[in-house]
């Protein structure tokens, strides 16, 4: 039979605290004070009072503050009596540094029983939680990568603030929309493909998708994702730059850098898969620009780069859509034409011929030389219709050479002359000065040959220099008079580029040299300067100085004659000063 005795044991050895108070009123009946009446060891610990008697002591003897941390507590334990009962469910008193749970209840009139269950340790519990909750969050907000939840309708539940940085929207432009509208349409196929394949559970899967920022673009994100319930849980790395990078590396195995084009790795590969009955006739043109290295020697690699450049734009223009296009290696370039016959491949070079003329650069047209062949019957050698296409290409280059070469000169002595017909008539009197000190000593017709085509192209290498210096209106400074120093050297490196001007290279390069070894470019002296030379650099002097300039006004005849006479043995040489001095005195 359960006895006082064993209640009394239960209450003593339960962890929940257990007090009896009587209600004490005023002389006005009004609550003021809760004597302590009974109590269990529980309730001791949870008030937090050791070694000191509370029977018959009154709350608020004890604990004075706690009417301030509980100001409803009189009529709290007022509506225990009169309803019988009462509960607080979470509670902090400062006196106890204890939450507490607190149940009311009333056995008669104005006296109640107070049930306490300590919460602290829960309630610390949870502020832990809580605090490494928003961690957590505070983790996951300040990582770069994309972290989301979604919910099984497909819903975005969550996001992290990554999102915003990385993609522009805030929260409320993402919670509940559907996340695949986020997504590139031609990747959802895929994504609804892993998910009924059942891959895209794999914890290891990688799951590579486009994402739309706010501002329009496209980004490509990897994702690893995982599922727990109805929620699938995803963090995404932003890898657009990675995968640029990638297709940059992709596009440059198989492209040249500087044209844009296949080079010569995808062209090879991409003729073993046409080279079958399905692409016949299967034909192959081989070009080579005409004129580069003269460009690349007057006017520097990057204008020669230029020409490349405007030779490749001039092939994609004339080519079809099917057609690949390829450098093959420095100034050659190479086209396969799958299923075009011979008659197809000849308009497609007419078009590429036409569009060169179109094409003005560096002044001149940008010039190729072109060579075809076909493959009509799968028992012929790829290869060796290759070479043949490479050898009629080599075949129209001799035939084009000279017609070549004589635009390149002519374009460079029209650059010249460019609406300044003083250069021309300056051309027309040093030939016929040139002609007549040849006669005066009894020069080889080879040799007076060379000095009229000294005479047409001697400046041919001015070309590099700017218009602003050949023109300028007033004496040159130094920076400029060295800029013009520079012509000779550029008109030997172009004469040398040029089969027809190659014997008379060194003539243009020493023209300007002086008889005492004091000239441009190589400082040479007397005889080592070619006779040649010595004679074109007098009557090319004298020229210039019984001509007006902007600068000074041209000399009379006799000042000339001085002039000559003053530098001879210096300037020029003595002999040659002697013949022509002859010859314009018999005028």
């Amino acid at each position: 039979m359960f006895t006082i005795e064993d209640f009394q044991m239960m209450l003593d050895s339960t962890p929940v605290g257990y007090v009896y108070h009587e209600l004490i009123y005023d002389d006005k009946y009004i609550p003021i004070d809760l004597k302590i009446l009974d109590f269990n060891p529980s309730y001791l610990e949870i008030i937090g009072i050791k070694n000191i008697e509370i029977q018959d002591k009154y709350i608020l003897e004890l604990f004075p503050s706690i009417r301030n941390e509980i100001p409803q507590l009189f009529e709290l334990v007022t509506d225990a009596i009169l309803h019988n009962r009462h509960t607080l469910n979470s509670v902090y008193i400062p006196s106890f540094n204890k939450w507490l749970k607190i149940h009311l209840f009333s056995p008669k009139k104005n006296f109640f029983i107070a049930q306490f269950i300590d919460l602290t340790k829960e309630k610390k519990l949870e502020a832990s939680l809580i605090q490494k909750s928003n961690e957590l969050e505070e983790l996951i907000n300040s990582i770069s990568d994309l972290v989301i939840a979604i919910n099984f309708n497909g819903s975005i539940i969550k996001v992290n603030q990554a999102w915003e940085r990385v993609l522009g929207y805030n929260i409320n432009e993402l919670i509940s929309h559907q996340f695949m509208s986020f997504l590139h349409p031609e990747d959802l196929e895929f994504i609804y493909e892993s998910f009924n394949n059942g891959i895209i559970f794999d914890p290891n899967y990688i799951l590579r998708t486009r994402v739309l920022k706010k501002s329009g673009e496209w980004l490509y994100l990897e994702w690893k994702l995982s599922f727990y319930e109805d929620i699938a849980y995803a963090v995404g790395r932003n890898v657009t730059e990675i995968i640029e990078k990638e297709e940059q590396i992709i596009y440059l195995s198989y492209h040249d850098k500087l044209t844009g084009l296949y080079n010569r790795a995808f062209f090879e590969e991409e003729l073993k898969r046409l080279d079958n009955n399905r692409h016949l006739p299967l034909s192959i043109i081989m070009g080579d620009v005409n004129g580069l290295k003269i460009i690349n020697d007057v006017f520097g690699h990057l204008a020669g780069d230029r020409m490349l450049q405007s030779i490749a734009e001039i092939l994609k223009v004339s080519c079809r859509r099917g057609d690949i296009i390829a450098r093959w290696g420095g100034d050659e370039f190479i086209i396969l034409l799958p299923n075009t016959s011979s008659s197809i491949t000849e308009e497609i070079i007419d078009r590429i011929y036409s569009n060169c003329k179109d094409r003005e650069l560096d002044m001149q047209y940008a010039n190729i030389s072109l060579g075809y062949a076909v493959k009509d019957h799968n028992d012929m050698d790829i290869m060796k219709v290759l070479v043949e296409a490479e050898n009629n290409m080599y075949k129209n280059k001799i035939i084009d050479g000279k017609k070549v070469r004589d635009i390149i000169i002519s374009s460079m002595i029209q650059y010249l002359f460019d609406g300044n017909y003083e250069i021309k008539y300056h051309i027309d009197r040093v030939k016929n000065y040139s002609l007549a000190l040849a006669n005066r000593l009894n020069l080889s017709n080879s040799d007076r040959n060379k000095l009229i085509l000294l005479a047409e192209v001697h400046d041919i290498g001015k070309i590099s220099i700017s218009k602003e210096i050949l023109e300028k209106p007033r004496e040159l400074d130094e920076l400029e008079w060295n800029e013009i120093r520079k012509h000779p050297e550029i008109g030997y490196r172009i004469a040398k580029s040029i089969p027809e001007l190659a014997d008379i290279a060194e003539l243009i390069l020493y023209h300007h040299e002086r008889w005492d070894g004091k000239g441009y470019p190589h400082e040479l002296k007397g005889e080592e300067i070619p006779l040649l030379s010595r004679i074109f650099s007098v009557v090319d002097v004298y020229d210039a100085i019984t001509q007006n300039k902007p600068h000074r006004k041209a000399m009379c005849l006799d000042e000339a004659i001085d002039f000559l006479l003053e530098n001879k043995g210096i300037q020029f040489d003595p002999y040659i000063v002697d013949s022509f001095i002859k010859i314009l005195l018999q005028y």
